[in-house]
């Protein structure tokens, strides 16, 4: 299954990101399966599915049954955010977080 997911372990929540390649690697448009292609109907097998976890690229077979834990839930957005939208936004604001907590901390409150 593809798609955008997010779980939780800890205090922590996950933004995954599970997705296929758009190269293919099939035996019967390249003739081998070294040779990469655009992704067509004729091809033998589908393209490679992908992980990403946070933004950050993981093993596929680490994630694989992520998708059927029941703590795992679709994204599904709010505003009009399409889900991928929504990942890319959740992983940045993680990011801007680790990258500037010290300086949160240290804000003083605002009243």
């Amino acid at each position: 299954m593809t798609g955008y997911f997010v779980y939780h372990r800890g205090s922590r929540d996950y933004f995954l990101a599970l997705h296929r390649l758009p190269t293919c690697q099939c035996t019967v448009n390249g003739g081998d399966e070294n040779t990469i292609h655009d992704w067509l109907t004729t091809c033998d097998r589908f393209p490679p599915v992908v992980a990403e976890q946070d933004g950050e690229d993981v093993d596929i077979d680490l994630v694989a049954n992520l998708v059927n834990d029941r703590d795992t839930a679709p994204i599904q957005p709010k505003n009009g955010l399409t889900p991928a939208q929504e990942y890319a936004y959740q992983v940045a604001a993680k990011g801007f977080t680790r990258d500037h907590k010290n300086e949160l901390n240290t804000q003083p409150p605002i009243f």
